[in-house]
């Protein structure tokens, strides 16, 4: 579909001085939409930071990777500045140049716009595209073809979460050894999961976002915040399924994965209490292939987060009858390990994330993976992304069920956990949203808000 005239245009001033309609996919065309405040403000910000950090550290880049990183850092900087411009101007999107695998459906896609202007074509499109451009920076180089723009900042935010970390790992390793209070646990674990998807650093333009409130008292102090909540099904829609699988040991789950840091810790503790109590006998943790959205997680990130956990050693007094050390952190990070050893858990990486699909596409552009969705028993796809992809980047009437705005999307009965940071939503009940919006006409933007919506529908 097309948002609006295509061209180029003076962004200074807006394309349409109008808030996104109903049953209208996002695009940058409506200027009260968030789509525009991204492509305009967002976007060159993420860009601006990347080349103060190639700037900044090209000594450290070139131990790395080697002196010929220097020439290489001087051109992905030529290159980024040229895609600021890009973005900044609403020129028409460039095909793609490099090697790799996937350059040819871009470029088919790309072909295919009906507005392939920054500001006109669907943000889905539009933000998928840049964060391809940026690769493509490195990918154009010698030397760093490899190079994540973004592992800084996500490593940094990881230490700067280890004190709530280890809070939560001493909340673990408690409720680990509980025989009671299995369902209470679950969701508590669930709903934290959901709220350490707060920390993303494509949201807050890679500005700190670590967690530093108690991440327990959080989840009570944000109860009101959570505005659609299927927790309790989820968790029955699991035990019935334990209950039918062999011999009653658990069963496949799948977690598509949004951020780095703090968020991935708690979805693998989370992951840990569905392996402890038998929920899960497998978890496949579903990542991006290439650098994505600043903080999303990579199989290296993966893997580093694990390594960290079990060697970070550190003790802190916080009172005077209570000092914070990483024991318990230490110990569940080695178990973790021994999980992805055994091949109880695994990661894995595919291409279709980092492509600019709805999901209700899937079934035709990548069946493969459609099929290996369909072989888990459930589905949890975390954050926003994976949201505006679920509901297939469309602004439906909020009351619009979860299940309709999924368009047949049924590879497996799904939860989506996410904190509300784009102007798209379903499931509300009636009123909902206009008791929101009269709080501040922004809370869509903010991630303060969260859902837990669930669909048991399955395809036949």
């Amino acid at each position: 579909m097309s948002c609006g005239a295509s061209g180029t245009v003076d962004v200074g001033a807006p394309l349409l001085d109008a808030a996104t309609p109903f049953n209208v996919q996002l695009c940058g065309f409506y200027s009260r939409s968030f789509a525009y405040f991204t492509i305009k403000e967002r976007l060159p910000i993420i860009i601006t930071k990347i080349v103060d950090h190639l700037s900044r550290d090209r000594d450290s880049i070139a131990n790395e990777y080697g002196e010929i990183a220097r020439d290489d850092v001087k051109k992905a900087i030529g290159f980024l500045s040229k895609l600021k411009n890009e973005i900044q101007t609403n020129k028409r999107f460039q095909l793609l140049l490099d090697k790799d695998s996937d350059v040819n459906k871009w470029n088919d896609l790309i072909a295919e716009q009906q507005d392939p202007y920054y500001f006109t074509a669907i943000w889905l499109f539009t933000e998928c595209y840049v964060y391809r451009r940026i690769r493509e920076a490195f990918e154009i180089t010698k030397s760093l073809n490899k190079f994540d723009p973004f592992r800084v900042q996500k490593d940094i935010t990881f230490g700067q979460s280890l004190e709530a970390m280890c809070l939560v790992a001493n909340h673990l390793s408690k409720k680990l050894e509980e025989i009671n209070n299995i369902k209470e646990n679950f969701i508590k674990l669930l709903r934290m999961t959901l709220w350490g998807n707060k920390c993303d650093l494509s949201l807050s333009a890679g500005e700190d976002v670590s967690q530093a409130t108690n991440p327990m008292a959080m989840v009570d102090l944000w109860q009101d915040n959570l505005i659609s909540d299927d927790s309790n099904s989820v968790y029955d829609a699991l035990i019935n399924l334990v209950q039918c699988s062999e011999g009653g040991q658990g069963v496949l789950v799948d977690i598509v994965c949004d951020n780095a840091g703090y968020e991935l810790f708690v979805d693998l503790c989370f992951a840990d209490f569905l392996i402890t109590k038998k929920i899960a006998s497998k978890i496949r943790f579903r990542v991006k292939a290439i650098p994505w959205f600043v903080s999303d997680v990579l199989v290296r990130d993966f893997i580093w987060t694990i390594d960290k956990i079990c060697s970070t050693h550190f003790k802190r007094e916080i009172t005077s009858d209570f000092t914070l050390d990483s024991l318990n952190l230490n110990a569940i990070g080695v178990k973790w390990k021994q999980y992805v050893d055994e091949g109880i858990w695994s990661c894995q990486s595919d291409e279709f994330w980092t492509l600019p699909h709805e999901f209700f596409k899937m079934k035709d552009q990548d069946n493969d993976l459609y099929k290996s969705l369909g072989e888990a028993a459930i589905i949890f796809f975390k954050g926003d992304l994976n949201y505006r992809k679920l509901m297939g980047e469309m602004n439906w009437p909020p009351t619009t069920s979860f299940e309709h705005a999924l368009r047949g999307f049924f590879p497996a009965p799904l939860v989506a956990v996410r904190t509300v940071k784009a102007d798209l939503i379903s499931g509300l009940p009636p009123g909902k949203m206009e008791e929101l919006n009269e709080k501040d006409n922004q809370w869509m933007e903010k991630g303060d808000y969260g859902v837990i919506q669930y669909c048991s529908k399955k395809d036949s």
